[in-house]
């Protein structure tokens, strides 16, 4: 095993160009959409796993064996471009509906990682204003898209200061939407 770490070690130029290579070659964007999508499993391992992936994938691209790179942002930059639109849907369709208070806390702290890409050097495309929101919202029955607090409540989601803020908002949008 010391062989191979130290190999591992010597070769940590060569592991940057295969993240790439994996990031840009294997249909990443395939992974990102079905991960997205898996953020509205009932089966809590699923939704976490699916959590974790979109998590790393926007708040580490890069790692201390894979420094941050040009290229790698890029693609990082071109899949979440891609993608943050679906993300956000699901995440508000888990909030509004879901009644496992784990993914709802998970997709509340998703929806702050999605708004904020630029504190993570992702150059976003995409803008998150309240008219999304309200777009989104209209797919809903009457009582949950004419209610301003959720309108109100979602868009604090985004400008959450902390997971734990984003959190706590989501669970309150779930907890006023049941108990309506």
């Amino acid at each position: 095993m010391r062989v191979i770490g130290i190999g591992f070690l010597r070769n940590a130029p060569i592991l940057e160009k295969q993240y790439d290579t994996i990031l840009e070659d294997i249909d990443i964007g395939r992974l990102v959409a079905v991960a997205s999508h898996g953020l509205q499993s009932q089966n809590e391992k699923t939704f976490n796993e699916c959590h974790k992936v979109l998590t790393e994938l926007f708040l580490h691209p890069s790692t201390s064996i894979c420094k941050k790179r040009f290229e790698t942002t890029l693609i990082v930059d071109r899949l979440y471009n891609s993608h943050v639109h679906r993300i956000v849907k699901d995440c508000i369709e888990v909030i509004l509906i879901s009644r496992n208070t784990s993914n709802i806390k998970g997709c509340g702290d998703m929806l702050r990682i999605m708004k904020c890409p630029e504190r993570h050097s992702i150059q976003s495309g995409f803008k998150i204003e309240t008219w999304v929101l309200k777009e989104m919202l209209e797919n809903y029955p009457e009582e949950i898209s004419s209610d301003r607090s959720i309108l109100e409540n979602l868009t604090k989601i985004f400008s959450a200061s902390s997971k734990n803020e984003a959190q706590d908002l989501a669970v309150l949008i779930n907890t006023s939407i049941n108990n309506a």
